[in-house]
């Protein structure tokens, strides 16, 4: 079970690809992505054609690390510096944009 922490968070793909965000609240965001996977209306169309593939048993939800809300956009920009010029990135956005009003 997802707290209902903020934080930062990864989908990782059954290929080995990763996505990086930050939330408000794990449960709820992890429930939006999901909601967006299943009705094929993910922004990110490389994790939406992997769901489109191997549906639920195709990623891992991770909590990569718990903060404050007022730090989010630092510490996930912290993860994109380290990992967006990587292959396995997924991330199209280089630089972290505002979680607030998402879960």
């Amino acid at each position: 079970m997802l707290p209902q922490t903020s934080g930062i968070y990864s989908i990782t793909t059954i290929q080995g690809k990763v996505y990086y965000g930050s939330a408000i609240n794990f449960k709820e965001r992890l429930e939006l992505h999901m909601c967006l996977l299943r009705h094929k209306r993910h922004y990110n169309k490389t994790i939406q054609k992997a769901y489109n593939k191997y549906k639920d048993h195709g990623f891992i939800f991770r909590i990569e690390m718990e903060c404050k809300r007022k730090d989010l956009l630092k510490n996930e920009q912290k993860y994109l510096d380290m990992f967006y010029s990587q292959p396995q990135c997924l991330n199209v956005a280089r630089f972290a944009t505002s979680p607030l009003g998402k879960a």
